[in-house]
């Protein structure tokens, strides 16, 4: 539901030219693959740790549908050239991005949104001010 609202909400909304403005709903599905993706194979004791405390699942729901209608600038992954710079957040993300996918396996999608959302965080003024002309 939070998706088709986040949809509904920034679809035609001009600021984000440069940079998504919420959490996408693509990287939304991603979080949620690499934590299914833990539960069912119980990588680091995740499957256990959900079914002794399932309200878990109800608290990370709430929070990532905040962050799709939140206001929080999120960097676009678009590489403007190959050069470092203009493009430092994609590139820190796309080295985290692999090495936590081929060390964490599947939930190293859910470790990769968060590192994403907690960039973006950091980096927020950054970003409003790269967008701008």
């Amino acid at each position: 539901m939070f998706s088709a609202y986040r949809l509904a909400k920034f679809n035609l909304d001009v600021r984000q030219k440069n940079y998504f403005i919420g959490l996408s709903t693509p990287a939304c599905t991603l979080f949620v693959l690499g934590l299914a993706l833990a539960v069912h194979d119980n990588q680091l004791g995740i499957g256990d740790l959900i079914q002794r405390m399932p309200w878990l699942l109800y608290l990370v729901t709430g929070l990532f549908s905040f962050l799709l209608v939140s206001e929080i600038p999120m960097f676009p992954l678009k590489f403007r050239s190959f050069r470092w710079e203009g493009n430092k957040l994609p590139y820190i993300f796309l080295v985290f991005g692999l090495t936590s996918l081929i060390v964490l396996k599947g939930i190293g999608l859910s470790v990769l949104i968060v590192f994403y959302i907690l960039l973006s965080i950091f980096f927020k003024n950054r970003i409003i001010a790269s967008a701008k002309p």
